[in-house]
């Protein structure tokens, strides 16, 4: 957990003033975020939980520019804030759609969700002292950020949370 966490604190540092390079290559989406499923689903971290993907035939075969390792990064980590924050196995779901020029990639879980401190945390540009621990969904944005995207962190209805990474498809990515 410590390795994890200074490795977060590493590449928060790295984005934050552009010192980590992005090396780009064609990643179809499909085929990533099942690895992305089946990795977490055979970590011992996943436990009892329950993982569900549903992919629309345009994000099936979407071809994105991406750095792999960082979006790997990043969707690994919102798969296990579903499973560490929550005190029982959770049901999670990956949705992922390429519409309107984005790609669409929401992770929800049906768990307690998001505590309010650590929404309000996400809005406020500076941390304070007493700020919620946060670093994991901050490199999440990060990462979304460094690939001209965002990351949206909300609570999930009827209960649970839901994190939306939209990225960009532009003149970097094409559908096969």
């Amino acid at each position: 957990k410590i390795r994890s966490l200074i490795g977060d604190l590493n590449l928060t540092s790295k984005l934050q003033y552009g010192a980590q390079p992005l090396r780009r290559k064609a990643v179809t989406v499909g085929p990533f975020l099942r690895r992305c499923a089946a990795e977490f689903y055979e970590s011992p971290a996943a436990g009892d939980s329950t993982l569900e993907l549903e992919l629309t035939q345009a994000a099936e075969h979407t071809v994105v520019q991406a750095d792999e390792a960082l979006l790997l990064r990043a969707i690994e980590n919102l798969l296990h804030n579903t499973v560490g924050h929550n005190a029982v196995p959770v049901h999670v779901t990956i949705r992922a759609d390429a519409a309107d020029g984005m790609l669409t990639i929401q992770v929800t879980d049906d768990g307690q969700g998001y505590p309010p401190a650590v929404l309000a945390a996400l809005k406020e540009p500076e941390s304070s002292e007493d700020a919620p621990h946060i670093l994991g969904l901050h490199v999440v944005e990060q990462i979304a950020a460094a690939h001209g995207g965002t990351a949206v962190f909300e609570q999930s209805h009827p209960h649970g949370a839901r994190a939306v990474i939209r990225l960009p498809l532009g003149e970097l990515a094409r559908s096969i």
